[in-house]
């Protein structure tokens, strides 16, 4: 049997261990994943599996395993960037994040096909924003990026933000919940400038306890494509929209990163939360119309819609 013939079935034998490893349902989407995991130093297929660990609102998850060593694979390739961003911001702002140690590194990143590999971060499994010494040390996490000199290359102002969402809404034809354009709409009009924001320092701007891992010695943020220059109380403000913050939590947050928040703040919090929650569930309804990512953007788009009412009424009394 000659060489050439073995070669040639070694390959493809190789390459059927590392489909094989592959969840069936997601074969027909690894092809542009499998032609980036080749460029890894020490990749060979026979040593590879590639294991699919659920995604997120616009995006898949893999672990790839090359014999004894990890990485963590994003794979975007379904999201409408019209909607969030794009994906050479996206790469931009990760790139810049992993520069000062608020990312895991990515070590290569495909911006045609939408994936980016990162170092692996094993994640101790202890953080929840419900427990006290978990939600101080993210505050302290957040200020130290606010506070970090860091320069993203875009500029972020809620309010243009959701006017975009709902033109592209309009545009689109998307049917809302009256509410939103009897009630939400209209208040945010009313309000004007008093929720106005400065766009003075680098801000996540989606950040919640799925995008934090905390592997014992470091806070690690990931999923940076909404990453831009921004308000840091808005920042705060979407967290807390995000996780939908109780007084208590609210209070233990706010305490940890101002250390001594005057009234003014937590009164200011309440009004760009209203703000996070709008500027979600107009893009809630906008990825319903757009992704084919299966994700239950209507039943997060009735929570958003709730929060938003039920903060409205409580800033008028």
């Amino acid at each position: 049997m000659s060489s050439s013939f073995l070669k040639v079935a070694f390959r493809i034998l190789s390459f059927t261990i590392f489909t094989l490893a592959i969840h069936p349902s997601l074969l027909a989407d690894v092809s542009s994943i499998e032609r980036v995991i080749k460029q890894i130093p020490g990749y060979r297929p026979d040593i590879a599996s590639l294991k699919p660990i659920g995604g997120g609102a616009t995006n898949h998850n893999y672990i790839l395993n090359l014999s004894n060593k990890r990485y963590f694979i994003k794979d975007t390739s379904l999201t409408d960037y019209e909607l969030l961003g794009m994906r050479n911001q996206e790469l931009l702002c990760t790139q810049i994040a992993a520069s000062k140690g608020f990312s895991p590194s990515v070590v290569l990143a495909d911006r045609e096909a939408g994936v980016m590999i990162f170092d692996f971060v094993e994640s101790n499994g202890k953080f929840s924003v419900k427990e006290r010494e978990s939600l101080k040390n993210l505050a302290h996490r957040i200020r130290d990026l606010h506070q970090s000199g860091i320069i993203f290359p875009s500029t972020f102002d809620p309010i243009l933000t959701i006017k975009g969402l709902y033109g592209r809404i309009q545009t689109r034809s998307i049917s809302l919940p009256p509410e939103v354009e009897s009630k939400i709409l209209p208040y945010i009009e009313h309000l004007g400038d008093s929720l106005q924001t400065t766009a003075s320092c680098p801000c996540h701007l989606d950040l919640h306890s799925r995008n934090v891992l905390d592997d014992g010695k470091n806070i690690w943020i990931i999923d940076w494509e909404c990453a831009s220059m921004a308000d840091p109380l808005f920042d705060l403000a979407t967290l807390a929209s995000i996780e939908n913050f109780d007084e208590s939590q609210t209070l233990t947050f706010l305490t940890a990163y101002y250390e001594t928040p005057k009234q003014e703040i937590f009164d200011r919090l309440k009004l760009l939360r209203i703000l996070s929650d709008t500027r979600w569930l107009l893009w809630c309804y906008l990825q319903q119309s757009a992704s084919t990512i299966d994700f239950p953007y209507d039943l997060v788009a009735a929570r958003y819609l709730s929060q938003c009412l039920q903060g409205i009424e409580a800033a008028k009394n």
